[in-house]
């Protein structure tokens, strides 16, 4: 079980009592209450449940329905939650209160047991206290208690004080009286009550200031936890709870947000206790001072300045011209910065131009000469560039283009960056010891801006040293890097204008960020009125701005380098009379897309990526943030579909089957060439974890995009007790996990995810029904469709369509895959595959589950009537039943009388029309001149004439016909014969899977002798 292992790691070396309750309870908790809300869900009634009393009063639907406006929290989350932080606090007790073994393992039973009530979905009075220890006994029962405790049932009475006295405003009762057998002393039951009750307010916290103040539901849980935390602790000796938090999210820089404060509090002794999205709730000693906000800031930038300056893959691209770097490059690392990451870069080339630059040197003829030449043959081109190379005795190996590259980027970059005519050539050629082989004249000569010089440079550098290896060419950047920064401070350069990044995105740093209820910024409350201001004088000065959000910063133009996604050719940002095609975009977008680039790479949407954010529900405890961050460290990867569904269809499509397969965390065959996630640091918080996914495939379809990110949208709120919010958005929609009441968002996906799912919102309690909607759909298509190396996915599409359109298609489909695999790629007959019962009875079990899964009428409906209503009077022989012609005679006759009937003809003529046939092919049978066998006239040791029973068979004939004509015909069809005919085929295959699931496997008994009809 993953979650169970992910939680083994996240408790190792914690409290044994605690080790020991992941490893003997979760799997169970894990499993029976992940469906189960204990805050919102959708309204439903839980399952009755066999043990409980029958004088038990279920929860009335409008209770529910009152309950299901709160935000999604499953009760997995509410317990594991509750358990991991009332366990932080007990570990902090006073001596005199601390918890010894025994009394551990009774207050984790009581919080396991303490929503008993809405685990079964009933209410009890408060003083039935004899209905309420039957129900937490057969809960401990059902959850294992005894593996965990084997005295558990000696200390039930203290169980259920302890689950009956968690909550303090509704339910409670505290008279020990009435709890017969208690075994623990009052005084203690009193700790552990409070620990409890402690624990349950903190799982209701839906924002870290609501440990401060009143909480957005007008619920003062502030109040409350201060005054019971004073109890149990004693007064003056409590931790504080304290908080930070954000008034916005935006991803990665968010979390580097978090995580500075978070640093910052720890050296006042604060503990972080509880990670939200947008901020974490730290227990405190009773006084500390307030981390300054320019120190935070500080700290913010220098690590965003290393994690892009150390960034292997982003800032510095290969053009067709040669390097590009990002302007937001020199802003973040400086130019000494950009030209580390230009030298990284050029050491990483391994396809070059050297020859084809060479040749332009020689000639001055560019590939696009030559080819106009030579009749746009590239072959012949390159053997001419390769042959003159060669004559000249130039080298042009990878080395070429690599020193070549990088002397052109400095180049460049030193002109572009500085005021004045800087040129820094003549110091290049004397640094690499050429500038009495090549003249400042040739190192500079190009064609249209390609450099063609630079790369004669580079070969005169290889030839001159010829056993250079990558040591010593990087050896030799390096030192260019090093003399070119000694050259600028010496000419005194003075650096061109640019937009000022750093001030722009410290300002905002402290203008989203509160510590203990109190703003980092004077200019909070101003935040409005300047980004309208901004937002008018850009719009009416033409001016980019950002199209991503709102803040008041001067925006620039998107840069290819920079931005993750494709450029777009209209924003409502833009005026529509414009010819403006890249958007625009503000220093803290910049900055976020950058981190982006750096830590999430390949999640272009170029790639057609699509991405998850993992919120928490309502929060993340140290343990529970450790689970998801080693999950997407470590274990995700990519996910093989058919071994998945192989797993489903033999342990069942169940949440129970979901939680148990291993396929979603890493194995050693495992791979993630479709999934691109930051790593996230085991030291740092993180309140909001990310990935994203994208399609295999050389020309993936929108299609393509969807179909696994869909799969994990929904499996994953289950496998982990995590929201998830599905987007091809690269902005997170959502600040925190109680900014949407759904446990899973499916946001704009693909149009035949709404058409087989019907919505795109799941709660905590129908999130796994959906899921098993979409895993059948995925298995009737793969089962179809699906070949070795090609899914065939855009074609899910068309079976959405049928399938919602009629589930019958899915019996047609079962045919339609026949029919493709009784014939090889060359059309050649395939050997026969079939039994003597026609299609195997796994396949028919199967199929029927799809069927009923994607919306089937219950018992088939009309089809189960219809062939019901024949097999009364007809019966295939069992020698035949591979035969749908011999198991469909007489629905197949029935149909192919109202097709060709005349559109004129009365009802009862059409009756007396169907029904004679039925007449016809049953005279046949009896004598013997058709296959198939009368179960009312043939069968052997009749007790009644044959010509009576010949006559109780006509009337089954007759009303077969009436019921073939009324369902299918009048009803099913609207008595269109058209469409008697268009949905002929998918009635006949249903029809058959239904014949054979229920008489095809039937004796055939002994029959008459044959008669002369």
């Amino acid at each position: 079980m993953i979650h169970q292992a992910l939680l083994k790691k996240a408790v190792a070396g914690r409290d044994p009592v605690l080790v020991e309750f992941i490893d003997k309870l979760a799997p169970a908790i894990l499993i029976h209450f992940v469906t189960i809300p204990a805050l919102g869900g959708s309204g439903q009634s839980v399952p009755e449940d066999p043990c409980i009393p029958v004088d038990a009063e279920r929860v009335p639907l409008e209770k529910l329905e009152r309950f299901s406006l709160k935000d999604d929290q499953s009760m997995v989350t509410h317990i594991l939650n509750g358990i991991f932080a009332g366990m932080r606090l007990a570990e902090k007790l006073p001596p005199a209160k601390a918890l010894n073994e025994t009394e551990r393992r009774l207050w984790l039973l009581g919080f396991v047991a303490h929503d008993y009530t809405k685990v079964y979905g009933i209410q009890i009075n408060a003083g039935n206290i004899p209905v309420i220890r039957q129900i937490i006994a057969c809960l401990g029962q059902r959850m294992n208690f005894a593996d965990f405790w084997s005295e558990w049932e000696t200390y039930l009475d203290d169980v259920v004080f302890l689950a009956q006295n968690t909550q303090t405003v509704e339910g409670a009762n505290l008279d020990v009286m009435s709890f017969t057998h208690l075994q623990t002393h009052p005084r203690r039951l009193e700790v552990l009550r409070l620990l409890s009750s402690i624990a349950d307010i903190l799982v209701h916290v839906t924002n870290p200031c609501e440990v401060v103040r009143m909480g957005s539901d007008g619920r003062n849980r502030a109040a409350n936890l201060h005054d019971k935390m004073n109890i149990l602790f004693g007064a003056g000796q409590a931790p504080r709870f304290t908080f930070h938090q954000l008034t916005e999210v935006r991803g990665l820089i968010s979390n580097l947000i978090n995580n500075a404060v978070m640093r910052a509090l720890k050296a006042q002794s604060c503990e972080e206790f509880l990670f939200f999205p947008n901020g974490i709730v730290y227990l405190a000693p009773p006084q500390y001072s307030l981390p300054n906000a320019d120190a935070i800031t500080e700290d913010i930038w220098s690590h965003i300045k290393t994690i892009i300056g150390d960034s292997e893959g982003f800032g510095v691209r290969r053009g067709g011209t040669g390097f590009v770097a990002s302007s937001a490059l020199y802003e973040i690392v400086g130019f000494g910065g950009v030209l580390k990451i230009a030298r990284r870069k050029a050491m990483r080339l391994s396809g070059g131009y050297a020859t084809s630059r060479l040749y332009g040197f020689l000639t001055g003829q560019s590939d696009n000469d030559l080819l106009k030449q030579l009749g746009n043959d590239k072959d012949l081109v390159k053997e001419k560039q390769i042959a003159l190379i060669q004559e000249q005795q130039l080298p042009d190996d990878i080395r070429v283009d690599r020193l070549a590259e990088f002397l052109t980027f400095v180049q460049r970059a030193v002109r572009d960056s500085y005021k004045g005519k800087a040129d820094v050539t003549p110091l290049l050629l004397a640094t690499i010891k050429l500038n009495d082989v090549v003249s400042n004249e040739e190192a500079m000569r190009n064609k249209g801006g390609t450099a063609f010089g630079w790369f004669y440079v580079g070969a005169c550098y290889v030839k001159q040293n010829p056993g250079a290896d990558e040591i010593a060419l990087e050896e030799l950047m390096d030192e260019i890097v090093e003399r070119v920064l000694e050259w600028v401070e010496a000419q005194d350069l003075k650096t061109k204008s640019a937009s000022a990044i750093e001030d722009d995105v410290k300002d905002y740093l402290q203008s989203t960020l509160e510590i203990d209820g109190l703003s980092q910024s004077q200019k909070q409350r101003l935040r409005f009125t300047e980004e309208l201001s901004s937002y008018l004088k850009n719009k009416g000065e033409k001016r980019p701005f950002c199209s991503l959000c709102s803040t008041p910063y001067q925006g620039v133009g998107q840069e290819a380098t920079e931005i993750p996604f494709i450029n777009q050719q209209y924003s409502n940002k833009n005026p529509l009379y414009t010819s403006a095609i890249l958007r625009g975009v503000c220093p803290v977008c910049r900055i976020e897309m950058i981190l982006r680039r750096v830590q999430q790479p390949g999640a272009e949407q170029g790639n057609k990526s699509v991405h998850l954010y993992f919120y928490p529900t309502y929060f993340f405890t140290p343990e529970t943030a450790a689970v998801i961050k080693s999950y997407l460290n470590n274990e995700l990867q990519d996910l093989n579909v058919f071994d998945f569904l192989r797993y489903m269809r033999q342990n069942g499509f169940t949440s129970q089957s979901l939680v148990d397969y291993e396929g979603f965390a890493s194995r050693e065959d495992g791979h993630r060439y479709t999934i691109s996630s930051p790593h996230y640091s085991e030291h740092d918080a993180a309140g909001l974890f990310f990935c994203a996914l994208r399609p295999l495939g050389k020309k993936p379809t929108d299609t393509d995009a969807w179909i696994m990110p869909v799969l994990y949208g929904l499996a994953l709120p289950l496998l982990l007790n995590v929201k998830v919010v599905t987007t091809a958005s690269f902005v997170p929609l959502f600040s925190t996990g109680t900014e949407f009441r759904e446990t899973a968002v499916l946001d704009a996906p693909h149009s035949f995810v709404r058409h087989v799912l019907g919505h795109d919102r799941f709660r905590v309690n129908e999130t796994d029904h959906y899921l098993m909607r979409l895993l059948r759909l995925y298995d009737l298509h793969l089962d179809v469709f699906a070949e070795p190396k090609d899914m065939h996915w855009p074609q899910i599409n068309a079976v959405v369509k049928d399938v919602v359109t009629d589930p019958l298609y899915v019996f047609a489909y079962y045919d339609r895959k026949r029919r493709d695999t009784s014939s090889d790629k060359n059309g050649k007959k395939k050997e026969k595959e079939s039994n003597r019962e026609g299609i195997p009875p796994w396949d028919i079990e199967r199929y029927f589950d799809i069927y009923y899964t994607l919306g089937g009428e219950p018992d088939m409906g009309m089809i189960s009537e219809t062939v019901n209503a024949y097999a009364t009077f007809y019966r295939a022989k069992y020698k035949n039943l591979d035969s749908a012609y011999a198991v469909l005679k007489p629905f197949a006759e029935a149909a192919d009388v109202i097709i060709d009937s005349d559109p004129k003809t009365e009802s009862d003529d059409l009756r007396l029309l169907v029904a004679g046939a039925m007449g016809d092919l049953m005279k046949r049978i009896w004598s013997n001149n058709a296959d198939g066998w009368d179960p009312i006239v043939m069968v052997k040791g009749a007790t009644t004439s044959r010509e009576a029973r010949k006559a109780a068979s006509r009337d089954k004939q007759l009303a077969f016909a009436d019921l073939f004509i009324e369902r299918v015909f009048n009803q099913y069809c609207n008595g269109d014969r058209a469409t008697l005919r268009e949905r002929l085929n998918r009635l006949r295959s249903a029809a058959r899977f239904y014949y054979l699931q229920n008489y095809g496997r039937q004796a055939e008994p002994e029959l008459e002798a044959v008669e002369n009809e």
